[in-house]
């Protein structure tokens, strides 16, 4: 399975600083991603990968990657993409679970069973 790294470094394959944009866009990918569940917003984030539509993760995301100098706009809308392809390819599931697999966080899974109702 391609790691979220693998992913970020399609989704930049343009851009000449690729190998040193990457990490910090994989940081920031992870990092948010415990944000929003620490906030109570990780199903709003995974549906958020997964194509919904979310105004303020978007801005967020963009805010973000602008920092590290990812200015293309269509960066978040790749890396969403070559996600949701990887997890068709590796039939994993379109949910959390296949979410934190993807993200190498497959270890969370008893701790975030704990707040599911």
């Amino acid at each position: 399975m391609k790691s979220l790294l693998d992913l970020i470094h399609h989704a930049l394959a343009e851009n000449p600083s690729v190998f040193e944009i990457a990490p910090k866009a994989e940081r920031i990918i992870k990092d948010e991603a415990k944000r929003y569940f620490f906030e109570g917003k990780i199903k709003s984030f995974v549906h958020f990968i997964f194509g919904e539509s979310n105004p303020e993760m978007d801005q967020n995301f963009n805010d973000q990657f602008a920092k590290i100098g990812i200015q293309e706009d269509s960066f978040l809308q790749n890396i969403k993409q070559n996600i949701l392809q990887e997890i068709e390819t590796q039939k994993v599931s379109k949910d959390l679970d296949g979410l934190l697999k993807l993200l190498g966080y497959e270890h969370l899974k008893p701790f975030i069973s704990l707040f599911k109702k």
